[in-house]
């Protein structure tokens, strides 16, 4: 059986992957960064020593060029409905309909971040409280507030790499494309070294809170009032 797990929400995405695993049946997992197709292969034929259950999972399904997919796609067919052979593709963005059509998976799961998600991301920065604050409001009644928190500590754990001298030290920047890089250069610039610190530190608080279970409001009304005074 072929299943395949895709969208830009990685916690959701995440969360289904784990769901699938069996923990009785051996797993077998491949990044599509890093394998051969060749590896991939003779997994997919390869005796499993314990049992004739196996579980195959596949990462990172975009990064391979279109030719291999290609290729993979006309294997892993072969499995199609074989109740021994679980095949989970797993890709943490958004496929486009005619790469999860040519994928053609017995079952699809997509996990999308709701509208507004990277507009807010975006917005991060002093003298744009009102604006994060709206968004945060449109967000709140469709998202987590758990992971609106974390995405924006991430984002302003990010915008401190780029205050450091040699921000190109950093795996996370290099693996950037050089649009986002720019675009997150042009955030950073608008606050200062101090602010951001401020900021992220006040995050921080609220982290500790929650990993305490110390809050006293929930944890977007925190975020919210951060965001208040920290980008005003």
């Amino acid at each position: 059986m072929i299943l395949l797990i895709h969208g830009d929400d990685i916690i959701k995405v995440e969360k289904k992957f784990s769901e699938l695993l069996d923990k009785n049946t051996p797993k077998i997992e491949f990044d599509l960064k890093k394998n051969t197709l060749e590896e991939i292969f003779d997994s997919l034929h390869a005796d499993t020593l314990f049992s004739e259950k196996k579980i195959i999972t596949l990462r990172n399904l975009k990064s391979l060029h279109h030719t291999k997919r290609k290729k993979l796609f006309e294997k892993i067919k072969e499995f199609k409905n074989d109740e021994f052979t679980n095949i989970i593709l797993t890709e943490f963005s958004t496929l486009d309909k005619k790469l999860t059509t040519l994928a053609d998976a017995d079952i699809l799961y997509t996990y999308e971040l709701p509208k507004y998600f990277f507009q807010y991301l975006d917005c991060l920065f002093p003298q744009n409280n009102n604006m994060a604050h709206n968004l945060l409001q449109k967000l709140k009644s469709t998202n987590d507030g758990e992971q609106l928190f974390y995405a924006t500590v991430n984002r302003t754990r990010t915008l401190l790499l780029f205050k450091t001298k040699n921000p190109q030290d950093f795996d996370d920047i290099n693996k950037m494309s050089s649009f986002f890089k720019s675009k997150l250069q042009v955030q950073s610039a608008k606050w200062t070294d101090n602010k951001l610190t401020e900021f992220y530190a006040a995050l921080f608080e609220i982290e500790l809170g929650l990993k305490t279970s110390t809050l006293p409001l929930s944890v977007a009304e925190h975020l919210d009032m951060t965001l208040f005074k920290h980008l005003k």
